[in-house]
């Protein structure tokens, strides 16, 4: 067991497994890799300026916070609890995050651009004000806000999102396979796809020229 790591400036490549465990790690301006196998467990993890991928396993994680920091993330069948990135508004940093587990709260501020695939799902996302892509597949979202930025949203195999609101940019939410129970639509000219295997019970269209399309 490792209660604290301090460290900046490096090249890092971190690797738990087994029962190994990790309380809390903080990096600044570094670079490389924390990788958390099997029911080896991360609590809380800091990464500032630089380049970073992390990926967990079948334990829970706890928190991560990036401040200035661009990622590679991948949550495993354990889930997590805390994703949260920030950054100075002069400053772009982008995100690629898959999370294969449930993750209460997924929160990306100011000038980030994100990637996010859920196939566990999540209590609350909240993206950015640049152009986010974002899966939602097999499990259930309770609320999703994308900022401005023209965002595309994709639900299948079975996804459910219960609130999603959108920003005030054109974005294009496409439902192959799925639902979403209230869909808010905000401003800008947007686009909705929808399959025949999907439905939604709430419909809002905003200032601006939306289209909604149904496909066999």
């Amino acid at each position: 067991r490792l209660e604290y790591i301090r460290m900046s400036d490096v090249d890092i490549d971190i690797d738990l497994s087994d029962n190994a465990r990790l309380d809390q790690l903080i990096l600044f301006e570094g670079s490389g890799s924390i990788d958390v196998t099997g029911n080896a467990r991360a609590n809380r993890l800091t990464l500032e300026e630089g380049a970073y991928e992390v990926a967990s396993g079948d334990r829970f994680f706890r928190e991560l916070t990036m401040w200035e920091a661009s990622s590679t993330i991948t949550i495993g069948t354990g889930g997590a609890g805390l994703i949260k990135a920030d950054s100075d508004l002069s400053n772009v940093q982008s995100h690629d995050i898959t999370a294969n587990g449930f993750v209460e709260v997924i929160d990306i501020r100011d000038e980030q651009d994100v990637d996010l695939t859920l196939n566990g799902g999540a209590r609350l996302v909240r993206l950015t004000d640049l152009k986010d892509d974002v899966f939602v597949n097999n499990d259930y979202v309770e609320f999703m806000r994308l900022d401005a930025g023209r965002d595309y949203v994709e639900v299948d195999n079975g996804g459910e999102i219960e609130m999603l609101r959108a920003g005030d940019d054109g974005d294009l939410v496409k439902v192959v396979s799925g639902r979403i129970n209230h869909l808010d639509f905000g401003g800008g000219n947007d686009r909705l796809n929808a399959r025949n295997d999907s439905s939604f019970d709430i419909i809002e269209a905003g200032a601006g020229s939306d289209r909604l399309g149904l496909r066999n």
